[in-house]
């Protein structure tokens, strides 16, 4: 079990009409209890640096996602509250707000690890970019042209795929774009990557599960073609033809507070109705 909790960060995206006075309440009633910390000016800033022992989180799951990437490779448990449509990384409401916190001060939550992907964008052995993803990283035609793609676990060569691009996922973010596109549900705490073709030009490429472990390579095949790289849907690099684009675990996993309050599979029943007939 953690330590009790002595300094918390509060982040909140404030473009939401209820999240401003929301963070006032909360501010108030942690000062006290713990030390407050004050998070950078913005909601895009620098969290490498910060010296917290937890982060909360007011926003969806884009903010959560923001926050994960900013902490770099000192990661703090998180925890979520959810003021978005679904709220798949949250651990609370907005109604459970401040009761929930109580417990996780004292240090009663479990800390549940969630692989994020590595992602190197090289061209021979010069690196041109490096980012994580918790979600997804995912290549997609740009300029209205259609791409294709050849992949790579490891050493081998799995295939190529020619359409609209592919989604590399973890399985955190096997209910995002990936499970939009056609991918699998897979459970959040396993280390396995997902690529889930988007639009393939073939009904025979079907979305795969692999081991991680090996790493995965894509690279844009065609004279003078173009896609977008994407991570998390909040990073954006262009990739020309002859450039790879590398991905393996990361060595530093997102910590999600977890106190047990609902299992995966009662998330997906109450944020996506999975498996509830239609009435």
């Amino acid at each position: 079990m953690p330590s009790p909790v002595k300094r918390v960060l509060v982040l909140s995206d404030d473009s939401k009409v209820s999240i401003p006075e929301t963070r006032r309440q909360l501010c108030s009633w942690l000062e006290g209890r713990v030390e407050v910390l004050s998070g950078p000016e913005g909601f895009e800033g620098d969290l490498s640096q910060v010296e917290a022992d937890l982060v909360v989180v007011l926003g969806g799951d884009g903010s959560i996602l923001s926050a994960v990437r900013r902490m770099g490779s000192r990661q703090i448990p998180v925890v979520g509250v959810n003021f978005g449509k679904l709220g798949f990384l949250s651990e609370f409401e907005a109604g459970d707000l401040p009761d929930g916190l109580e417990p996780i001060l004292a240090g009663q939550y479990r800390e549940s690890s969630r692989m994020r992907l590595e992602v190197q964008v090289c061209r021979g052995d010069k690196i041109l970019h490096e980012g994580c993803a918790l979600n997804d990283a995912v290549l997609s035609r740009s300029h209205n042209r259609l791409v294709e793609i050849r992949v790579w676990a490891g050493e081998e060569e799995i295939t190529s795929y020619g359409g609209d691009g592919v989604i590399l996922s973890t399985p955190v973010g096997s209910t995002a774009y990936s499970l939009s596109a056609g991918g699998p549900i897979v459970h959040p705490e396993m280390d396995v990557a997902l690529i889930t073709p988007i639009c393939s030009h073939t009904l025979t490429n079907r979305p795969l599960v692999l081991p991680i472990q090996q790493g995965i390579r894509c690279e844009l095949i065609g004279e003078e073609s173009v896609c977008s790289l994407t991570l998390d849907g909040q990073v954006g690099i262009e990739i020309e033809s002859g450039v790879q684009v590398r991905c393996r675990p990361s060595a530093n996993p997102a910590l999600l507070v977890d106190t047990r309050r609902r299992t995966v599979y009662e998330v997906l029943r109450s944020k996506l109705h999975w498996g509830i007939p239609p009435s």
